[in-house]
């Protein structure tokens, strides 16, 4: 959810990578209607799309990074043939888990999901599978395993996603390159930790890794919430304690704009003075990689995500077998990191 990845990487993307019961006929939805085992990677073509019914069940329609998975999957339904339902769970769980059970008992072909949370869908893939009907999972995994994207809970069919710790591991090691041989490396994580602990926790594992093996390597974590503001405050009462960081890093998009406010407040020159890692990989990021404001960004993939998604439901919805998981950077070899060194090559951000 994301943010994440992994809304994983950032509740923007990371968004969700962090980045939940009953049938009702009151949930959100928008209709458009329109005439094998893998370990990361994808499968043929889909065909036979025409006049499949598939529940796409979102997050949040309001948050950017699910507005992209939106008008991607929603477009490529159209040119499918496929008759799509957007359903709008609001970072609600129970509302999402409710829209599911009632695509169940609609008889939908398949059911897609950007879950708000992953382990609260479990309950309804489980359901989905007892009323043979696929269940394809993006951006989060269905459970609580950051390390996999191989499906762990009962009646989910594929999942679409870079696992959580494969996430933090890359910004991480871009944490390391950016404190090189600097003694002190004074690290600021800005994380979503009310919000999205498991994010959190892989990040901050992986700096404690880190540390160990770079002793010159001093983690101070911070909760920044996951917005503009939460990283503003977060970053001006950082400074009162550590006026001078040597690395700036956030799994979630916002609070690094709002990070980036703080510094240039208080006179520190993010890109100069200061190193930040962040996440997402958008079209606001990138041409600050390459004015080198931004040390690096993770690269999320909500339009890719989707349309493999769907790609696997509809087959699935006609007896075939689809890929178990896919990492949507692998089909088309996307690196997880734009850095200075790549920022320049072929690459176009997905929102």
């Amino acid at each position: 959810m994301k943010a994440t990845k992994p809304v994983v990487a950032a509740v923007a993307a990371a968004t969700l990578a962090a980045s939940v019961a009953a049938c009702g006929s009151s949930n959100s939805s928008t209709s458009t209607s329109a005439a094998s085992t893998s370990s990361g990677g994808a499968s043929t073509q889909a065909s036979g799309g025409q006049g499949k019914k598939i529940a796409f069940l979102a997050a949040a329609k309001g948050n950017a990074y699910v507005d992209a998975s939106v008008k991607a999957i929603t477009a490529d339904a159209a040119k499918q043939g496929v008759q799509l339902t957007v359903f709008d769970a609001q970072f609600n769980p129970q509302k999402q888990l409710s829209q599911c059970q009632d695509a169940i008992t609609k008889k939908y072909d398949a059911i897609i999901t950007l879950s708000a949370v992953g382990v609260a869908m479990i309950p309804c893939a489980s359901q989905a599978q007892a009323a043979n009907i696929p269940f394809v999972a993006t951006n989060q995994p269905i459970g609580t395993s950051i390390t996999t994207g191989q499906p762990t809970a009962k009646g989910v069919t594929s999942q679409v996603l870079t696992p959580l710790a494969t996430v933090a591991k890359q910004d991480t090691d871009q944490v390391v390159a950016a404190c090189g041989n600097t003694n002190p490396c004074n690290v600021v994580l800005l994380t979503a930790a009310k919000l999205i602990p498991v994010q959190a926790k892989a990040y901050e594992t992986a700096l404690a890794a880190d540390s160990k093996a770079h002793p010159n390597i001093k983690v101070t974590s911070v909760d920044a919430g996951a917005d503009r503001p939460g990283g503003l405050k977060a970053m001006q009462d950082t400074l009162q304690r550590i006026p001078k960081p040597t690395v700036i890093a956030s799994p979630n998009t916002q609070p690094m704009e709002g990070a980036a406010q703080a510094l240039t407040e208080a006179g520190l020159k993010p890109g100069q003075n200061v190193k930040l890692v962040t996440n997402g990989g958008t079209s606001f990021q990138i041409p600050k990689i390459k004015s080198g404001q931004y040390y690096s960004t993770y690269v999320q993939m909500p339009a890719t995500e989707v349309k493999l998604a769907l790609q696997y439901a509809i087959q699935a919805a006609n007896g075939q077998k689809p890929p178990t998981w896919t990492d949507p950077h692998k089909p088309n070899n996307v690196p997880y990191e734009i850095t200075k060194a790549n920022v320049n090559s072929p690459f176009t951000p997905e929102w």
